[in-house]
């Protein structure tokens, strides 16, 4: 985040996994554009998504080639690959352990800051104003 932040590398209407934005800050932006464009007669349609588990279906080799373009490399990028590859999960109910899996994709404890890197460039193109809270 360090990176991101001083390069300002994050889409600037990203308010989710941010220092100082929140679900609620993203919610008062929301409210001002809808009022700014009533009192300008104007029409907001709005559009939402949610992606459920979103980072469990992203791809590490897709993620791994956006951190590169935005700037992370060396040591950092190895941890992150690390932390990332070779990965396995097992289930344990009642004392009970299930076969090892392999983790091709999902939840890691840095997953909510990656993923901003990995949907940043979603708006990119749009003529829209495009909020997102990851």
């Amino acid at each position: 985040m360090e990176h991101a932040n001083k390069y300002n590398i994050l889409y600037p209407l990203q308010h989710g996994f941010r220092a100082r934005r929140s679900c609620e800050t993203q919610l008062i932006d929301l409210v001002n554009d809808i009022v700014n464009n009533m009192q300008a007669g104007l029409q907001t349609d709005v559009c939402v998504l949610d992606f459920a588990k979103a980072f469990d279906k992203v791809s590490y080799p897709h993620l791994m080639h956006k951190l590169r373009w935005y700037g992370i490399n060396g040591e950092v990028l190895r941890w992150i690959q690390n932390i990332l590859s070779d990965r396995t999960q097992r289930v344990v109910v009642d004392g009970v352990s299930s076969d090892a899996s392999r983790v091709a994709s999902g939840g890691s404890v840095i997953g909510p800051c990656v993923f901003l890197f990995y949907i940043n460039d979603i708006a990119a193109g749009l003529q829209s104003t495009v909020r997102l809270f990851a």
